[in-house]
């Protein structure tokens, strides 16, 4: 990841399609700001995440299930994306202090 943003720096690449909190992460540790890099608004694209429970695992049907009801209703509330943002706006706001 450090290569590709040391080519964006460069020029020598036009962009770097990355997730937008390992992104910006990866930028602050390697250049220790996020200032001279721009976010591309809206997204280029989404990905998803999974959770995976060994089909050995007895009772990894209701764990999956579980999972699965308590994310839905985490993503119905917002909370996903609260949590989401906090992380990403911590990463922006060391950077002002």
């Amino acid at each position: 990841m450090e290569e590709c943003f040391n080519l964006l720096q460069k020029e020598e690449v036009d962009l770097v399609a990355t997730a937008q909190f390992v992104g910006l992460s990866h930028i602050k540790d390697i250049y220790g700001s996020t200032r001279r890099f721009n976010v591309v608004t809206p997204a280029l694209g989404s990905s998803t995440l999974h959770f995976a429970v060994s089909k050995k695992y007895d009772g990894a049907n209701q764990i999956v299930g579980e999972f699965n009801k308590y994310y839905s209703w985490l993503k119905h509330e917002g909370i996903v994306n609260d949590i989401q943002d906090r992380h990403i706006d911590k990463i922006q706001s060391e950077e002002e202090e």
